[in-house]
C-alpha cells in the first residue's frame, strides 16, 4: 500500500533466515533487491515470479547451501552470489 512504486528494496544485515514467496508480491516495479548479508540457507526463488520489472539481486555474503525452483526471468541481468556456501 504506498509500496508500489518502490523500485529498490534494501533488507540487507538483518539477520533474515528465510521469508515466504508472497512477500514481495506488491513490489512489482522492484528492480533491485538486496539481501546481502543475512542468514539464508535454502532459496526458493518462486518469489521472482512477481517481481516482472527485477534486474538486479545481491544475495552475496549468505550461508545459502541450496538453490531452488528458478525460472527464467527476462529482465534479471544480474545476481551476487559471492561469499556463500554453494558447491
Amino acid at each position: 500500500i504506498g509500496l508500489i512504486q518502490l523500485n529498490r528494496l534494501d533488507l540487507s544485515s538483518n539477520k533474515i533466515e528465510n521469508f515466504h514467496s508472497n512477500s514481495f508480491n506488491y513490489l512489482e516495479n522492484l528492480i533491485i533487491l538486496n539481501l546481502r548479508n543475512n542468514r539464508l540457507r535454502i532459496l526458493d526463488l518462486n518469489f521472482l515470479n512477481k517481481l516482472s520489472k527485477i534486474q538486479d539481486i545481491l544475495l552475496a555474503s549468505q550461508n545459502i547451501i541450496f538453490i531452488d525452483s528458478y525460472k527464467n526471468i527476462s529482465t534479471l541481468k544480474s545476481i551476487s552470489m559471492r561469499n556463500n556456501e554453494l558447491t
